[in-house]
């Protein structure tokens, strides 16, 4: 009996309609998800603190952990931008929160300021495409849903960052997307940055952005620093070159670890290499080992934490009024996104 033959065309033909399903079914799963957590979602409450400052050499950092506070303070720097704006962000919706983003980069634009944007197009299945309608002004790079199969896997990688630079002089990174539920009911952490550090965060965008440099997309200046800042550090991710370095920095800053280490993440599920770290700080006498994690009974607290001889050297408590839906894993205090 002769097997039928499928001729190369039908062979694309469904295998594009079998990813345009994917897509659909993603998309209709997204938008049920996001319909039922707008419903039954209650105002959250947690610990809060005010901007507070620090000097790190030549450098200054502000940490915030309230929305309202840091999109205050993003909003006055684009207004005030004067040459160049550079805007990435993994989600960003297109509610109150979201359209005055967009329309303060709009303004900064129509004043003669070049902006840069840059978005995750998975991040935002559920946002409304009009909304990422930008004028011709503004330089746009949507991250897509799905990259080209020729570079796999060095493109599977999603775009988490969150910063904003502007005029080279001030810088925002951290967990923060884009949105009126960040601003009030979530918990995370996000940092401005002044000073020579500011190049750090500025490269980390340029460099990203000129990866897809070509035809359509001019490349932008690439200049070397001409300081060198010892006193902090800027890691950063890179799917696409299968660089991954945050890792690497929190192993080796858990390894240089005397007298005590806090980790605060949304979903810390350590692997043996961060496991074995941990229990090895424990072991030399590090007795200030914290790992808050989200409320709610734990559901989000790694297994291998509770199962594992770190249990009882690292104190878990919950971090109170958030969940597993409500933080995100973050890039957070040493990371310029992933």
């Amino acid at each position: 009996m002769a097997l039928p033959t499928i001729s190369l065309g039908t062979l694309l033909k469904r295998l594009v309609q079998a990813v345009l399903a994917v897509q659909g079914a993603t998309l209709v799963a997204l938008f049920i998800v996001d319909h039922r957590r707008k419903k039954l979602r209650k105002p959250a409450t947690f610990p809060r603190l005010p901007p507070r400052s620090v000097t790190a050499g030549t450098s200054e950092v502000t940490v915030y952990t309230y929305g309202e506070d840091l999109y205050r303070d993003m909003l006055n720097a684009i207004s005030q931008a004067k040459s160049r704006i550079f805007f990435e962000s993994f989600i960003w919706k297109g509610d109150a929160i979201g359209q005055a983003f967009k329309d303060a980069l709009i303004d900064a634009a129509n004043r003669g300021v070049k902006v840069y944007v840059v978005f995750d197009e998975f991040a935002n299945l559920v946002v409304p495409r009009s909304f990422f309608d930008f004028p011709t002004n503004i330089a746009v790079r949507r991250h897509p849903l799905i990259a080209s199969g020729f570079r796999f896997p060095r493109n599977t990688g999603r775009d988490h960052r969150k910063l904003l630079v502007v005029d080279d002089i001030v810088a925002f990174l951290g967990g923060y997307n884009i949105g009126s539920l960040y601003a009030t009911d979530w918990r995370d952490t996000h940092a401005r940055l002044t000073g020579d550090i500011v190049w750090d965060v500025q490269n980390a965008f340029i460099d990203f952005w000129n990866l897809w440099a070509g035809r359509n997309r001019a490349a932008l200046p690439d200049f070397g620093s001409p300081t060198w800042q010892p006193d902090i550090r800027i890691h950063r991710n890179i799917p696409r070159n299968m660089v991954y370095p945050i890792r690497g920095m929190y192993l080796d800053a858990i390894d240089r670890a005397s007298h005590h280490i806090y980790l605060t993440h949304a979903y810390f599920i350590p692997d043996t290499d961060v496991l074995s770290s941990l229990i090895r700080a424990a072991r030399r006498g590090v007795t200030g080992l914290r790992a808050p994690v989200p409320g709610r009974g734990g559901a989000c607290r790694s297994p291998g934490v509770s199962s594992s001889p770190v249990r009882g050297r690292v104190r878990t408590g919950p971090d109170p009024g958030t969940d597993c839906a409500a933080r995100r894993a973050r890039e957070s205090s040493a990371g310029a996104g992933r």
